[in-house]
This record gives C-alpha cells, sequence and structure tokens, in this order.
C-alpha cells in the first residue's frame, strides 16, 4: 500500500494512526504542496490528501479522505477494529471526529505552520 500525504497534514496523521493500529504495512509518498494536483486529480477527481493506494488486485485504485479510508480499512482488515461496536456509539464517535478534523485539526495546522516561520 501507498499513502500519498503532507507530512504535516492532520488528516494523513489520521490514516498513518489507522494503518499502523491494524499492522498494516505501507509506504509514503509525501507530495509538494501545490504540485500535489497533479498527482492527486488524476486518481481521485480531488485535490487533498491522504490518498491510499492499496495497490492489490480487485482492490479500488485510489480511496481520498481520511474517513473513506478508515471505512475501506475496517472492512478489508476488520481486526483490530477501528469502530465502536454500538451503532449509538460509533454515530457520537463519527460527529466527534468531524468536529476535530474541522475545528481543532484546522486550527493546530496554523499554530504549526507559524512555528516554523518563527524558527
Amino acid at each position: 500500500m501507498l499513502l500519498l500525504q503532507f507530512s504535516t497534514s492532520h488528516y494523513c496523521r489520521k490514516a498513518r494512526l489507522a494503518l499502523g493500529y491494524k499492522g498494516i504495512s505501507y509506504q509514503v509518498e509525501n507530495l509538494t504542496p501545490g504540485l500535489h494536483t497533479l498527482k492527486l486529480k488524476p486518481l481521485t477527481g480531488l485535490t487533498t490528501v491522504p490518498v491510499l493506494l492499496p495497490q492489490l488486485e480487485g482492490q479500488p485504485q485510489a480511496i481520498a479522505d481520511s474517513t473513506q479510508i478508515f471505512k475501506y480499512l475496517e472492512h478489508h482488515y476488520p481486526q483490530p477494529p477501528l469502530f465502536l461496536s454500538d451503532l449509538q456509539q460509533q454515530t457520537q464517535a463519527a460527529l466527534l471526529e468531524d468536529w476535530l478534523d474541522e475545528s481543532i485539526g484546522t486550527a493546530t495546522r496554523f499554530v504549526y505552520y507559524r512555528a516554523i516561520r518563527l524558527t
């Protein structure tokens, strides 16, 4: 498997953590912001990372978005599980994940880039 990513993206970190938690071997290709669109657009129709390339016969060519990567991993590699077995708790966890992605995760990006600029 190959994970196309930006090394500083919290979305990509989520994908790396999920792959590691499940014990799945994978390689990483760090993309250059801006130029990444040339590689991603033909694969997914999108310009966002992460993108997982399973590189396995009979599997999708590319899975974009950390949440979709989680779902793919859970379906094809069910153990250990990423998702809770209780549907109500799973729904609450999905809402929390979305909130963390869109609020705290995005805010940390600004803190990180500011810290780099100051060093």
